[in-house]
């Protein structure tokens, strides 16, 4: 893991030092390259993931075979025109892997801009819905 990783884990380890945060539920939500974040940094006592536009800038190969190895909950989501963030949810969706959830929307948005996309379900929505299964 690199530097960035390294600060996805100090952020989580930070997290879970403060009082009004249960430690056994943190579920990490990175977009674009802080989806990579997310996913290096998430461990075993991590509740789940979720992948918005993922990146692959720090996995760039395998990010299927990680996503499957974390055997956490992971809601992977991208527009169908970012086509390496597609491609990727896409590739983890048809794998079959336990707990993963894909999200797909029509346009071409990447990363935060997500949030902007006019297509339903609205993201917030879809995030919140998902937060509050993995953590029943």
């Amino acid at each position: 893991v690199d530097d960035i990783g390294r600060d996805g884990q100090a952020a989580l380890a930070f997290a879970r030092t403060i009082s009004s945060i249960d430690p056994d539920h943190i579920a990490l939500i990175g977009a674009s390259i802080g989806a990579d974040v997310a996913l290096l940094a998430c461990d075993a006592a991590c509740t789940g993931v979720g992948l918005i536009s993922p990146g692959a800038v720090l996995i760039p190969t395998g990010y299927s075979e990680r996503i499957e190895a974390l055997g956490k909950p992971a809601l992977c989501v991208a527009a169908d025109g970012d086509e390496g963030a597609a491609r990727i949810c896409t590739q983890a969706s048809q794998q079959g892997i336990a707990g993963f959830t894909l999200q797909q929307y029509v346009g071409s948005e990447h990363g935060t801009a997500m949030f902007k996309n006019a297509q339903m379900p609205d993201l917030s929505d879809v995030l919140i819905e998902w937060l509050a299964e993995i953590f029943r």
